[in-house]
């Protein structure tokens, strides 16, 4: 049998008095467990200047003996009035009836000559051209920054599942098919526009 170890002891004896911080801070604990019979920080009396003492925790834990149900919680429901004018014409409703709009107004336009017997003014078609082209180029500035952006977060997300490759030679497949076809249908319309001359 192993012999018994000695034992160590941290402390032995009285306070020492002299004024060091762990000193001061066991002579504090002695006195508070003095001052309030063994215990430490009572729960009853609140350590700060002139405060209201705390009422005595509740110690009945009995379940009540009639509970009302609580109604199950509906999901947030997206409401546009909650978010100002922009929130409602981003609704699909609007974005509908925007459309709607649009195709009835150029349907007229088209057809202003024929409907009025009279064409429109070279001012008033370049008015409408103006906010034509407006459209176009902000869809311009909008979509190809949103394509490039989800391009380089699907290849990121690829490699990391690590499809990266299988992927990828079926993309460089696919756009260079796509590529042909596009210069084969360039070179189409070239060689019908010279046969015509």
């Amino acid at each position: 049998m192993a012999a018994a170890r000695p034992r160590i002891i941290l402390f032995d004896g009285e306070i020492p008095h002299e004024s060091t911080p762990q000193a001061n801070f066991i002579e504090m604990q002695q006195h508070q467990k003095a001052s309030t019979h063994g215990l430490l920080y009572d729960v009853n009396r609140d350590h700060r200047a002139m405060s209201v003492p705390r009422p005595p925790p509740s110690t009945n834990f009995a379940q009540p003996t009639h509970r009302t149900p609580t109604p199950a919680r509906k999901p947030p429901t997206y409401n546009p009035s909650d978010y100002g004018f922009t929130a409602k014409m981003r609704s699909p409703t609007a974005m509908f009836i925007g459309a709607v709009l649009g195709a009835i107004v150029g349907g007229v336009l088209a057809n202003y000559k024929a409907l009025n017997g009279d064409d429109i003014t070279p001012v008033a078609a370049q008015w409408v051209s103006l906010v034509g082209s407006l459209f176009y180029r902000a869809m311009t500035c909008i979509v190809i920054p949103l394509v490039l952006s989800s391009m380089a977060l699907s290849v990121s997300e690829m490699l990391r599942i690590g499809k990266g490759t299988a992927i990828a030679w079926r993309v460089a497949l696919y756009f260079l098919l796509t590529k042909v076809l596009a210069a084969t249908t360039g070179l189409q319309r070239d060689i019908t526009s010279d046969c015509r001359m």
